[in-house]
């Protein structure tokens, strides 16, 4: 019995080695291969967010962390966006801003027509060390532990990790692919997803609508002033949701318009078209850039206009 035990303890040591080592590795190897994983781009955005100064806010999901520059804007701008974000990501990310001193004019929070549907929490081990302990209340556990593991490049398989390895030993291309700018936008140019079809959920989950007013409130009651921004989308995305759907959302997100908060909705915008796109859902780097030129200077209108200069 001894001797079994033995072994088996053995074994689970093994096992473990080999796993560690498997995951450090396959993390070494895909951000040289790839750019920062899913936690090193958190890191990254949370210490540029603090060491920068800027007079523009931008927080979204990721159609904001890759399709916006701030590099466009004509006044100091950084992107404070990441995938999967929703609004109770945004609103402790503000607060995380508060505590660090960090004050900025405008806020442009993204919107979306499927923004109110999902509650994520596939980054929680990296949103942890930032974030106060009543952000995880509105989850079932704390960290989703094997996010991390999963998350190694988003939802890498055992294969891209191979290619990630054999591609750097070999340095098959300039690396590495992907690139986190010092501004927060983050360009992607491996694309794996590609234009695979998406099915969007539309309904609200409660928590995040309450998270939404909340920002509202925040900044009304710092007196920053909100642009709500939705981005370009392909006519196949916006075949997801019924047309009754699409008004409903529009007349939400104008019915909290006033001198100090403004919705544009690029949505259809003829200036955009497929070409335009990455994937399915995120303009490319080069549309993302004209895309920044636009909303620069459309917020600029309406700062300087009584609508909602303060």
């Amino acid at each position: 019995m001894r001797i079994f035990l033995r072994r088996t303890f053995l074994f689970l040591l093994l096992l473990s080695a080999m796993l560690f080592a498997y995951v450090q590795s396959a993390k070494y190897f895909l951000r040289k291969h790839d750019g920062p994983d899913t936690k090193a781009q958190i890191e990254q955005s949370f210490k540029n967010a603090v060491a920068r100064d800027y007079d523009v806010l931008l927080l979204g999901n990721s159609r904001f962390y890759r399709g916006i520059n701030p590099e466009k804007f004509s006044v100091p701008t950084y992107n404070f966006s990441h995938d999967n974000d929703s609004y109770n990501q945004v609103y402790h990310k503000l607060l995380f801003l508060e505590k660090k001193n960090k004050a900025f004019k405008t806020l442009v929070l993204g919107v979306d027509y499927f923004q109110f549907s999902f509650l994520s929490d596939s980054r929680n081990y990296a949103y942890a060390p930032f974030f106060d302990e009543s952000y995880f209340n509105d989850f079932e556990s704390n960290v989703n532990v094997v996010s991390e593991i999963e998350n190694l490049r988003g939802k890498a398989k055992t294969l891209h990790i191979v290619k990630a390895t054999t591609h750097t030993l070999l340095k098959a291309h300039p690396l590495p692919i992907n690139l986190l700018r010092e501004n927060g936008q983050y360009i992607a140019k491996s694309n794996e997803a590609g234009f695979g079809e998406v099915i969007r959920e539309y309904n609200k989950i409660p928590v995040l609508e309450n998270y939404f007013k909340k920002i509202l409130k925040y900044a009304e009651d710092r007196k920053i002033n909100v642009i709500l921004l939705m981005p370009p989308a392909q006519a196949r995305e916006l075949s997801s949701y019924p047309d009754s759907v699409i008004a409903e959302y529009d007349r939400y997100f104008q019915s909290f318009e006033n001198r100090v908060v403004h919705y544009l909705n690029y949505s259809r915008d003829s200036r955009f078209d497929s070409k335009d796109f990455f994937d399915f859902t995120h303009l490319s780097e080069s549309s993302a850039d004209k895309f920044s030129v636009l909303v620069n200077n459309d917020i600029a209108r309406y700062l300087d206009s009584n609508e909602v200069k303060r």
